[in-house]
């Protein structure tokens, strides 16, 4: 028995499995994200109590008032 498609949905799964290959290799031929203004700092608050926290050089997190 012989299966016979029309070009159109034989093209279709094509451009799928090539949209997915790019999506996933995106990240490798992408360019890095970088800051435009310097370092940017982000504070963890809550805003009921007012504490924030302070993240250390080593990775650590304390809370402060």
């Amino acid at each position: 028995m012989e299966n016979k498609f029309p070009k159109s949905l034989i093209v279709v799964p094509w451009f799928i499995v090539a949209g997915l290959f790019l999506n996933a290799s995106l990240p490798f031929i992408g360019t890095p994200a970088v800051a435009s203004n310097g370092i940017q700092k982000i504070a963890f608050c809550d805003p009921s109590s007012g504490n924030c926290t302070k993240v250390f050089n080593n990775g650590n997190l304390s809370i402060r008032n």
